[in-house]
């Protein structure tokens, strides 16, 4: 039998959607400037794997919630790619303040909060839906693995405050060394300062 949609859930389909649209549009958008783009465009590449991160965050808001309600099995599952948010923003800005910046083998210890994501939140995301969702069920789970689970996830979203601290330091620390380097070699800083991204 379908639940009826009250107007905080057709409220929600409609700002869910819309945000998915944007999303889209723009990340279609910025394909479009890369595959014009010649030689490395490491910010632009870095703006992709935002806004995809965008979209799937949308889509999951869509996915779940009325009048779709996909399989409590796979929700949460989008928030593994919650890291690439953090780490993308710091190559945007990187790749703004480095001319003709192009990734390096140390560079891929970035993917580090992304694989501690994924195995903080294993435990969790493998629980049956109806656990996750607080929907009476007759799946039996050890308190064990409930504890680690719920660890886990505890684990996961106290890391999220601490990448949003370092990554936001360091994205503002790189902001100013560009700032005086700018100053240093141009009497006329306007539009180099990159003040848009404070």
């Amino acid at each position: 039998m379908a639940k009826i949609m009250t107007e905080q859930d057709i409220a929600d389909l409609m700002w869910g959607s819309a945000a998915l649209g944007v999303s889209l549009f723009a990340f279609c958008a910025v394909l479009i400037r890369r595959a014009t783009e010649a030689g490395p465009a490491v910010y632009l590449d870095a703006v992709a794997v935002f806004l995809l991160a965008c979209v799937l965050d949308s889509v999951d808001d869509i996915v779940f919630g009325p009048p779709i309600h996909a399989s409590h099995w796979l929700e949460d599952w989008p928030a593994i790619f919650i890291p690439a948010f953090m780490t993308s923003l710091w190559f945007f800005v990187r790749g703004l303040t480095e001319p003709a910046m192009r990734l390096r083998r140390r560079d891929a210890w970035h993917l580090v909060p992304w694989v501690l994501g994924v195995l903080l939140l294993a435990p969790w995301l493998a629980l049956p839906g109806e656990i996750k969702a607080d929907i009476p069920t007759d799946s039996v789970i050890s308190d064990q693995w409930m504890q680690v689970a719920e660890l886990g996830d505890m684990l996961f979203w106290a890391g999220w405050i601490v990448m949003l601290i370092c990554y936001g330091f360091a994205c503002a620390r790189r902001l100013q060394c560009h700032k005086r380097t700018i100053r240093e070699l141009f009497s006329d800083v306007s539009g180099k300062e990159l003040w848009w991204l404070d």
